[in-house]
Order: C-alpha cells, then structure tokens, then sequence
C-alpha cells in the first residue's frame, strides 16, 4: 500500500483519525501484549472504543473546549482515551505517570480539568490523597480493572469503552457532530513543560499545531501502514505524542505497538521486530556502551573484527556522504553487514528502517558510531511549544551533528545573541493562564524564542549549541556549554550521568554518577573486588582511574573547558528522585541544591577530588 497523502484539508486529529478508520478498517491499528500474548486491535474496533469514550464524556455533560487528564503510562486505553477526548470536543492534559502528587494536583487545579483517566492503584491513591483541593474534578475512570470501593464518580475504563452499542441517549449521528465542529484552530491538548527551571508552565496546541507539523514531516518521510512504530517514550512527552501517534497511527495508518515497561524495551524489540521508533539520546547513549563492553569483553578474533567491521562502515558512509561509493567500497561493506551489522540489526528486530532521535543533543560519536553500523540516526530538533518537530534530517539530506534543515513551513532563524527563533503553523497559541510568560517568549512579530543557542550553516542545516540558560560563565569569563562535554563524557563506558558546573567559579567540575557495572567488573581487575560500592567509590584508585579517563577524552578542549575536579555520586539521577524531569533531562538547580554542600566542599579545597559522600 502507498504512503497515505498529507491532505491540507484536514485540519485536525478528529478528521485524520476518521479519514485513516474510513480508509483500512481492518488494518491493525493498535498492538499490545496482555497474559504474555501479543493482541491487536484493528481501526474499526479502534474508532468503537474511542466513540464510546466520547459518547460518555457526552452523557457527562462534557462540552466543547473541557479539559480531561490522562495520567498513565503508554498502553492502548492511553490513546483509545485521547482520541474519545477529542472527538468530544475536549482537551487532553497528559500527565507523566511519574509525577507526584503536588505536582499532580498543581496541574489538574490550574487547567481546572473535570475527568481524569487513570491507569492503575498507584495513580489513584495520589488524586485520593489531593481530591479534596480539586472542586473542578468531578469523574475519574480506572484503567486498570482493580477491586476498589466505587461510587458515582468512579467507574471502569472496560465498562466504560467495552460495552456493546453506545452509551445510553447518545446517537452516533450526534458524535459525528461533534466530530465535525471541532475547528483546527480549537485546542487540542495543553501540555505541560517538565519545570526544570521552576513550575510547569502549560503550552496550549491547538489541533493545525499539531496536523501542520505531521503534514510537515510526511513531506520529507515516507510512512507506510505496513509500519510498525514502537512506543516506549511517554506519551505525555509530545514528541512521542506527534513523532510516534498522530504520524504513524493517525495519519498514517501504521501499526502503533506498546512495550510493557521500559525494562523491557530490548525484549519487546524482538518480538515486535519494528520499522521505526522515535527515541531520546539517552537509549541510544546506553544502547552504544553496551555494544562496546559487549566486544570489550568478547575473544581477540571477535573484538578484531568487530573493529574491522567498524572501521569499514566509517570509511563507507564518508563515501557516501562526498560522493558514490567504489566498488571495492561496496564489496567491503556488503561483508561487514553479513559479518557483524546483520547480528547487531537482528537485536533491533531485523526491519529497523528509519531511527529519529529528538529531545536533546545527540553526541557526534555516537551517531557516527550507529552510521558505521547501518544504522542512520535522524536527529531532529523542536520544543513541547512547537508542536514539536522544527528541523529534521532526512535519508537524503543528512548531517551528523546537526539536526537537519527547517521543516517545509517552518521558518527558522538565528538572533544576533545566537538565540534559534521558530516562526510557522506548528508554534503554540500561548501558555495557559500566563499571557506575561508567553509575551516573554514571542516576539511581536509572531518569533518563538527558543532559549537554544545555535548556527545555521550555508546549507540550512541547524547546529545546537547549548541553551541559553544553561550556559557556563566562570569567573574569568569565558562561556562554556556544557552539553556538548557533557554528551562526550557520556560515551565513556565508566560513566553513566555527568553534570557539568562551575558557574561564576574559577574552574569547571564534574559531578559524576559511574556506571556501577562497568567499575565493577574494573574493580575486579584491579584487586578491588571484595569492595561494597561505597567503599569502592572511595578508593583512591577509582578516582585516579576516572581522573585519567576525563583527561584522555578532553585533551582536545580548550584550557578554560578542562574539568579540574569530579565528585562521584553513590546513586543514579532519576525521575522519581527529582534530578529528572520524565524525558531524561537534568534538573540542574534540583541537582545543584542537592549536592550543595560537597560542591562547596569541592571548591574550597585546593587540591584533590570529591568521593560524593562529604
């Protein structure tokens, strides 16, 4: 079948929806994994549950423009949820299933949501304990089928969506209505932001936010029903939310699978065996360490020629990025694929055909890494305010390190200060109840400031410098962003999180979180393994041993970017800890408030290095 056509007469994700139900209703729309089997639902059943969820919204007296939250982690009910919000006319605030319950109640009480799809005891037990400062919510319906005490404002996801016919004084004739008077200029969603620099602020995106930017990508990508997208990312996270839903399933009519957890990304790969996945820096970081101490570990012949291998598709994709490979070239590359890339595609399922990689930066080693190997990483670049996809690179039109040229559309500048600024269809009409944090944010002239820093190359391709916030300035004053060393560090197979300060300070340090394994399997080697991890991360060896390792991959770097100090830390940054925000970003204020004191320890010390413990 060919690639559905990016038809500007849909204007929002009720009529795409519709159009793609109308167009393959037998074709599997959804694909999930229940009693250890793997279960699909087509589009028509899709289309069902998702009107029955509307016509009950209905009955409950939800109008045009309403506002309903989803807190849950992926899984079909998530989706099924969405789409029956907006064919109702509502408006989705999705919620990451990792949130507390402040944070939690902070955003439900200001979009004043009065519905909340829940997935399971957990979720439900934080909106109990913060119900009472919620006057606007009214329902709340369970995922999950769970033994809890009901009442009129509690029901089941299942009786809800499950039930044969719709509900009960609802025509399909009336749904349909209200599927056509949603506008595209009408919201529909309010995400909101992760806060690492204070509280979330809500970024309304109407339904053309959205259709604008899918009709955008699928002018440069080529997507087909016979896909298979696999969701890991959060759907609350709009990049897996445009990049993953509305593209692939929505519009497109691929098939749109669900992993079980996230510790289960690699088993689940194999089994669905996708074409394409939308990911974070952060899979593709571990994914690249794990290889590397995979062959580390393996016999001299293995490691010989994984690096001969290696060395094959590097000095292939520089053929085919300067011109048409040889013949030689070609014969070589063909033998390295059935040698070694072959098994390592057959890890990813062995029909991977297209990888975007979004969110923040992707280090250039690394994707030099996966191109060598087959595997073409498409980095691209937008914000939750954009929709979000800006800028994308393309199968013909790619380079390593950027994040590709402008969407078709999409206007894309640099300030004078280096800022990126986005203009187009796809920037949001303003954050919720705070038009003083959106006039900050938008020029009068209709420019979204982007708070990126970053250069525009004489081909179009934008490169990523840092952020604007986060930018290092040392006491001598020199600016130092701390991304890109930050991205480098992580390639080391020692190091699993890295934070870089040293602002208005006379040098820069490393807070470091090790990759435990890694040190220790080094421990072992070195007559350390009767060590705990805390002794471990005391001895005077591992700190030598990370202090050479940070030398040997920053020589390159200018003096006033050296790191002169690291403080190890005993446990990973996590989201559920606060140094997180859901999408794997560090919360740098949380991380520097945490560890204030060894920091200020670390700097008042003349000489030596911190052990993350005072």
């Amino acid at each position: 079948m060919s690639s559905p056509t990016t038809e500007q007469s849909i204007q929002t994700l009720v009529q795409a929806f519709l159009a793609t139900c109308e167009r393959q209703p037998a074709f599997p729309a959804l694909k999930f994994k229940e009693n250890n089997h793997w279960l699909t639902l087509n589009f028509s059943d899709f289309k069902d549950r998702a009107f029955n969820v509307a016509g009950t919204l209905m009955t409950w007296g939800i109008e045009k423009g309403d506002r309903i939250a989803i807190l849950s982690n992926n899984r079909p009910e998530w989706v099924i949820s969405d789409m029956g919000i907006m064919c109702a006319g509502g408006v989705t605030v999705p919620l990451y299933a990792s949130l507390q319950q402040e944070q939690i109640r902070y955003i439900l009480a200001e979009s004043e949501c009065k519905i909340i799809f829940l997935e399971d005891r957990e979720q439900l037990d934080k909106i109990r304990a913060v119900r009472e400062r919620l006057p606007a919510l009214t329902r709340i319906v369970l995922m999950d089928p769970l033994s809890v005490e009901m009442d009129q404002t509690v029901c089941s996801f299942n009786e809800l969506a499950l039930k044969p016919g719709l509900p009960e004084g609802i025509s399909y004739d009336a749904i349909m209505k209200r599927c056509g008077s949603v506008d595209g200029e009408d919201l529909a969603s309010i995400v909101y932001t992760s806060g690492t620099t204070g509280k979330p602020k809500g970024v309304m995106l109407s339904h053309r936010n959205f259709t604008s930017n899918v009709q955008s990508i699928l002018v440069v990508y080529d997507i087909f029903p016979e896909d298979i997208f696999l969701s890991f990312l959060p759907l609350a996270h709009v990049l897996e939310r445009t990049g993953g839903f509305f593209l692939g399933n929505i519009f497109s009519g691929a098939q749109y699978a669900f992993v079980e957890s996230v510790d289960k990304v690699a088993q689940n790969i194999l089994e669905v065996s996708p074409t394409i996945f939308v990911a974070v820096p952060r899979l593709f970081e571990k994914m690249y360490t794990r290889i590397l101490s995979t062959v580390e570990s393996s016999g001299k012949l293995k490691k010989s020629l994984f690096n001969w291998a290696l060395r094959t598709g590097e000095h292939y994709q520089r053929a085919v990025r300067t011109g048409k490979p040889g013949v030689l070239a070609e014969f070589k590359h063909r033998a390295a694929y059935n040698l070694v890339y072959k098994k390592l595609h057959g890890k990813l399922g062995g029909r991977l055909r297209l990888v975007v990689s979004g969110g923040a930066p992707l280090e250039p080693r690394i994707a030099e890494f996966f191109a060598a190997i087959d595997v073409i990483i498409m980095e691209g670049y937008g914000l939750t305010e954009t929709s979000p996809v800006t800028n994308v690179n393309m199968p013909d039109r790619c380079r390593i390190g950027s994040v590709g040229p402008a969407l078709p559309g999409v206007g894309v500048r640099v300030a004078e200060d280096g800022e990126i600024m986005i203009k187009g269809p796809n920037v949001m009409k303003g954050y919720y109840k705070d038009p003083e944090a959106t006039e900050e944010v938008m020029t009068a002239d209709g420019w979204f400031k982007t708070g990126d820093i970053g250069r525009i190359d004489p081909e179009g391709f934008l490169w990523i410098t840092d952020r604007k916030k986060e930018i290092i300035v040392t006491s001598g004053g020199k600016n130092v962003a701390p991304q890109p060393i930050e991205n480098l560090l992580k390639t080391s197979p020692f190091i699993n999180q890295v934070m870089l300060i040293g602002d208005k300070r006379n040098f820069i340090a490393a807070l470091i979180v090790p990759d435990f394994d890694a040190l220790k399997t080094w421990g072992e080697d070195k007559g350390l393994a009767n060590l705990d991890p805390r002794d471990l991360m005391n001895h005077p060896l591992v700190l030598e041993h990370y202090e050479t390792e940070i030398a040997d991959m920053t020589q390159d770097l200018p003096r006033f970017e050296k790191i002169k100090k690291l403080l190890l830390i005993e446990k990973d940054w996590l989201p559920e800890t606060g140094e997180l925000t859901p999408t794997q970003k560090l919360k740098r204020r949380v991380i520097m408030d945490k560890y204030r004191d060894r920091i200020e320890s670390l700097y008042r010390n003349p000489s030596g290095n911190g052990n993350g413990f005072g």
